[in-house]
């Protein structure tokens, strides 16, 4: 759907953009330019399934090993991930969002408004993960609901997986806003190894390892240490960043 809409914008507004035959050509340079901006985030999304399928396969392991078995525990993690799809959906909205205004405004050395996107995109993604994070640890029964499961076990799990593994939810929109600051504004390997942070690097060691002495818990606090430890480090490098900005502006006439 959305490439024929892409064609009929290129069709209907051919005053603007015109397609030759050599625009199709491979270029090198266009090709690594486009992995530069679309790699953080392409990678992002494969450490993230990754890391799906090793956390339901914890879940299967040591569901079967509770009172809840293998089965509940995939069912209201699955459940409580299709709730907080939306959320995400409206952070990774904004961080894509502001590509253009970051490096539009970053390549005419507008450093001020940057800073502004920046900031701005931070708020508002922040204001929504506190939002869903309010949401879902109020009334997670309500919301469970919707799935129409009658198991009192399946209620059980999935709210003891939400006051847990969702416990820094509120921070969530740090990350992807962040990573994806640093990749418009030209540090496309700052910004591929931010996005590696939380998933990668933290929650998918933290599954294999937390388990072994927490059984069940061991999985379900895997999320919030990886999402704090990852909001942490992302902040610190993004001030650090608008500290260099500022410092540019007041020098830039």
């Amino acid at each position: 759907l959305s490439s024929c809409l892409a064609l009929y914008y290129l069709v209907r507004r051919r005053h603007m953009v015109t397609l030759e035959r050599e625009d199709f050509r491979l270029s090198a340079g266009t090709i690594k330019g486009i992995g530069a901006l679309g790699g953080a985030i392409f990678f992002n999304h494969v450490i993230m399934t990754a890391a799906q399928v090793i956390l339901m396969n914890m879940l299967r392991t040591y569901g079967a090993q509770s009172v809840y078995g293998s089965e509940i525990a995939i069912a209201g993690s699955g459940a409580v991930g299709k709730v907080m799809i939306v959320f995400l959906s409206c952070v990774i909205g904004i961080a894509l969002g502001c590509q253009p205004i970051f490096g539009f405004n970053y390549g005419s050395k507008r450093y001020d408004r940057v800073i502004e996107a920046y900031r701005k995109a931070l708020r508002y993604g922040t204001t929504l993960a506190v939002i869903a994070f309010l949401c879902i640890q109020l009334f997670p029964r309500q919301i469970l609901s919707i799935f129409g499961s009658e198991d009192p076990l399946f209620y059980e799990f999935s709210i003891h997986y939400i006051r847990i593994y969702l416990l820094m939810t509120f921070v969530n929109a740090f990350q992807p806003i962040t990573s994806n600051f640093f990749t418009s504004i030209g540090k496309a390997k700052l910004g591929f190894w931010m996005a590696l942070v939380r998933q990668g690097l933290l929650l998918i060691p933290l599954l294999l390892l937390l388990p072994l002495a927490l059984g069940m818990d061991g999985v379900l606090w895997a999320g919030p240490i990886s999402d704090g430890v990852a909001a942490v480090l992302v902040l610190v490098l993004g001030a650090r960043e608008v500290r260099r900005l500022t410092a540019q502006q007041e020098e830039t006439p």
